[in-house]
């Protein structure tokens, strides 16, 4: 890249060539340089329109000198013409595309030096060359991943095996700071050189390749082709008989589909790998002493070969510092976005290669915290295209900088550091927090779909500010839930500066399905985190939004001190600012803390309070989901009558308002209560009742449960085998759809049925499942069931807690 004060002069100069020439569309140029460089070998490589656009628009603080000599190709000027143009527009110091002058050297066929964890790449270019007689080996990466040490290695073991009589190395410089590159022209002349075959003087690549073909008739010579920018310097010497290639490149060449080659990635070392190659500079007593340093050193590294040998280097010359000390400033220079110098040189040379947009996305793919990004999480990132962001990430894929893996889009943890350090002098801090800001809100948007998608009609919280959210289904919901899981803490860190309310929307948008998958840590941290943003931002609701969630979750986790006093905290803070929905939440869910807490009176206190509002209020809907509650409550008090007639209002009311899912429940519970008042019969109908509801609405969820009280009512009439098949077709429905709360319960009911059959392995084998999976959900009812079932067995169990009312109050 080319910058200077004249670089609106040079804008204006390319506006009026282009006028002259015709004035054709930007795409239509962009076209012609597409077509001028697959004429030199570098074929697919045409820029963006807008790329091109860029070139002829005033106001640029720098100029990508290569691209604009290939505009002026495009537009029709000649070499000479091309040079004079760039001397007219004040670009003539600006350094030509390649140099005339190459010098190659004998490379010694010894040891060809340290290279670790390289066997497969070196055995993979062995053979082809060896077994299938490929002319060409293609040795690819990121700087300072060991491409040239590798090479050299394969040029060493081909001389051994007899494939070439000697090996000649070339340096092209096609990242070199201080040089510019070496031609096709020049390189072919070197090789020529040093082989001693005369060349004429005006020898062009074509006499020259006929000349080397007759000088090795009958002998094969290996040429190790190093740090070369483009594929027309391969092509130049590729197919000349008797001369075998091993090129090096930061670049992935786009060879001919006529030319035979073998395309070697070289990736950053693996850690046992990496961990060698510190033993074998440091020594192995050193480095086996404190192996947690150093696998904290090489995992700070990620496996770079130039960054790893540099850094042993420094170790070994530092004897009185331990490992950990140095594996501590490694650790601390990658948090200043400080790489060693070598490595920022190397880095920085392929970076100066960027057109100026793909060099931002590469800027701003730093700022961001997220391992990976798919390409349209790019496009949101950096404000632009799906499409355009896909130009951007095959040209950083195409020079190493970025690489893809199966989750999408990454970067070496040294390009980030690096990038990040430019992105701090390049981009304006508001530019960074932008950019992140619509990342942020595209996980909010999704955190509202997973929520929808996954809770249904069970949830009725919903955003207060935002609509619109993709409409997915469950399987793509939870695939977004497990991304989110992984991604939601980086990108509220308080070093991402995040917008408070968008935090306080990922905490209310994934509290539900992060309890009711059992996500607790990345909850609490979630909630905490939205409301200390709130609270250093003065939004008190917002403060008050998070401690609600905190609050449910304390009740998922049976954190019962810490649930009432976060919920009677947020209950007040809400009533005090008129906010009555979100009170009311509270109020629910303190009922259930009590009910939890064998409060049954208090709990029911609470529920006819809720209740009484919600009538008047004409919320049928709500009003039917909290009397289902209330009639659990009545149940636990042993007044079963009233709660089965709760439970038909509920059913009732939640059939008036069209919530086919909460009329499924209630009707799941009632059947639960009539079998406890032994009317089988009617317990087993209301059950397959709800069992029909469910499978009408598609509710997996009430599906389920209804299935498991059918069998406990077939249980009841003496039909066990059927009451069987009945719980194990819950049990698969539970674990298809991921609710352990389900899961749990169903074991105990098919532990049940497996005792009543006789079957005391299974049913130990079931009541013990059960007894795990409710430990680690903290299901206090269910571990009571199975220490009981277990103990009707007489085996030993340890006694729990009583909490079948459903611990979800949204």
């Amino acid at each position: 890249m080319a910058q200077d004060a004249g670089l609106d002069d040079v804008a204006a100069r390319l506006v009026a060539l282009r006028a002259q020439a015709g004035s054709p569309s930007y795409a239509a140029i962009a076209a012609r340089v597409g077509q001028v460089r697959a004429a030199r070998g570098e074929p697919d490589a045409a820029p963006a329109r807008s790329t091109v656009y860029d070139c002829f628009r005033p106001g640029r603080a720098r100029v990508d000198v290569a691209l604009v000599r290939d505009v002026l190709a495009a537009l029709g000027l000649g070499a000479e013409e091309t040079s004079a143009w760039l001397a007219a527009a004040g670009l003539a110091g600006a350094p030509a595309r390649w140099t005339e002058a190459a010098h190659g050297e004998g490379l010694a066929t010894g040891d060809p030096g340290l290279l670790v964890g390289r066997a497969r790449e070196r055995e993979v270019a062995r053979r082809a060359v060896v077994e299938r007689d490929v002319p060409v080996v293609l040795v690819e990466g990121m700087a300072g991943v060991g491409k040239s040490t590798l090479a050299r290695a394969v040029a060493h073991d081909l001389v051994a095996a007899g494939v070439a009589e000697r090996a000649l190395h070339l340096d092209v410089h096609g990242s070199s700071p201080s040089r510019r590159p070496a031609g096709p022209t020049a390189v072919v002349a070197a090789v020529a050189r040093h082989l001693d075959v005369r060349l004429p003087a005006a020898a062009g690549v074509a006499a020259a390749r006929t000349a080397l073909a007759g000088h090795l008739a009958g002998r094969t010579v290996l040429l190790v082709l190093d740090d070369v920018p483009a594929a027309e310097h391969v092509t130049s010497l590729a197919q000349v008989p008797g001369l075998r290639v091993v090129v090096t490149s930061r670049r992935r060449l786009r060879l001919p589909a006529t030319l035979p080659h073998e395309r070697v990635t070289v990736r950053p070392l693996a850690a046992d790998a990496a961990l060698d190659l510190l033993r074998a500079v440091v020594g192995p007593q050193r480095v086996d002493a404190e192996p947690a340093a150093a696998g904290r050193l090489v995992d700070a590294l990620g496996g770079l070969p130039l960054a790893l040998e540099l850094t042993a280097r420094h170790v070994a010359g530092t004897p009185s510092w331990s490992l950990a000390d140095h594996a501590d400033r490694v650790t601390e220079r990658l948090g200043t976005a400080r790489v060693e110098d070598a490595v920022q040189a190397a880095f920085h040379l392929s970076y100066l290669d960027l057109e100026p947009r793909t060099a931002r996305t590469l800027r701003l793919l730093a700022a961001q915290p997220c391992r990976t990004l798919s390409a349209r999480e790019v496009a949101v990132l950096t404000g632009t295209t799906t499409g355009g962001a896909e130009r951007d990430v095959a040209r950083l894929e195409a020079v190493h900088l970025v690489h893809r893996d199966a989750d999408g889009v990454a970067l070496h943890d040294l390009v980030r550091a690096y990038a990040s350090g430019v992105g701090a002098d390049e981009d304006p801090p508001s530019e960074r927090v932008e950019a992140l800001a619509r990342l942020r809100e595209l996980w909010v948007q999704r955190a509202w779909a997973v929520h929808h998608a996954l809770g249904g009609e069970r949830v009725r919280l919903t955003s207060r500010t935002r609509s619109g959210w993709p409409e997915v289904g469950a399987r793509e919901a939870r695939a977004w839930l497990d991304r989110l899981t992984a991604d939601v803490l980086l990108l509220v860190d308080p070093a991402t500066r995040p917008d408070a309310e968008q935090v306080v929307e990922l905490s209310e948008a994934l509290g539900w399905a992060l309890n009711q998958y059992s996500r607790w840590d990345t909850a609490r941290l979630l909630h905490t985190r939205a409301r200390d943003v709130a609270r250093a931002a003065g939004d008190e609701v917002g403060v008050l939004r998070a401690t609600l969630a905190l609050g449910r979750l304390s009740v998922w986790r049976a954190e019962w001190d810490d649930a009432t006093a976060l919920l009677t905290a947020a209950r007040r803070g809400f009533e005090r600012h008129g906010v009555r929905e979100q009170a009311e939440e509270c109020t629910q869910a303190l009922a259930i803390v009590a009910a939890q807490t064998g409060r049954y009176d208090e709990a029911a206190a609470l529920l006819r309070e809720l209740l009484d509002g919600l009538v008047a209020g004409g919320r049928v809907r709500d009003a039917g989901r909290a009397r289902d509650n209330l009639a659990i409550v009545l149940r636990r008090l042993d007044r079963l009558d009233e709660a089965a007639a709760e439970h038909r209002r509920a059913a009732a009311e939640s059939a008036s308002a069209g919530d086919r899912e909460g009329q499924g429940n209630a009707l799941v519970n009632l059947s639960d209560v009539l079998l406890a008042l032994g009317h089988a019969v009617d317990g087993l109908a209301t059950a397959r009742e709800a069992l029909a509801i469910g499978r009408a609405c598609g509710d997996d969820r009430v599906v389920a449960y209804a299935l498991t009280n059918v069998g406990i009512a077939l249980d009841a009439t003496g039909d066990h085998d059927a009451a069987a098949d009945h719980h194990r077709e819950a049990l698969a429905q539970g674990r298809r759809i991921g609710d352990p709360h389900l899961e749990v319960s169903v074991l105990n009911n098919l532990a049940d049925t497996h005792r009543a059959l006789g079957r005391a392995d299974l049913a130990a084998a079931g009541y013990r499942t059960a007894a795990d999976l409710a430990a680690t959900l903290r299901y206090a009812h269910e571990a009571t069931r199975a220490a009981a079932g277990l103990a009707a067995l007489g085996l030993p169990a340890g006694p729990a807690h009583d909490g079948s009312l459903a611990a979800d109050p949204a």
